[in-house]
């Protein structure tokens, strides 16, 4: 065991301080997510349909692109984003019909 492993030392101070920044980071994204979606579903006001592939591309097009920048892979962050838009799909279909909100 290294002295950063050991209770008491500096490397546990560090593994809390990087938790409590991810538990941050959590916060913030759930945040966004939300921001996010209520932003969505007050798209629906403007479109005829719920789905835009074009959009879509567009977006994924760009999530790839920001991805990348930031060390990440691209491929993971497509999956995320397709997840995030079928929600996104599914929370306006929901307000179309009058079983969810908005």
């Amino acid at each position: 065991m290294s002295a950063a492993d050991r209770p008491g030392s500096g490397g546990l101070e560090s593994l809390e301080s990087l938790r409590a920044t991810i538990d941050a980071a959590d916060a913030e994204i759930v945040r966004a997510l939300g921001a996010r979606m209520r932003a969505a579903l007050e798209t629906r006001r403007f479109k005829t349909g719920v789905a835009d592939p074009d959009r879509e591309a567009r977006v994924m097009w760009r999530i790839r692109t920001l991805a990348e920048a930031e060390g990440l892979s691209a491929d993971f962050a497509e999956g995320l984003w397709k997840s995030i838009m079928a929600e996104s799909r599914r929370m306006q279909e929901a307000a179309r019909d009058g079983s969810g909100p908005g």
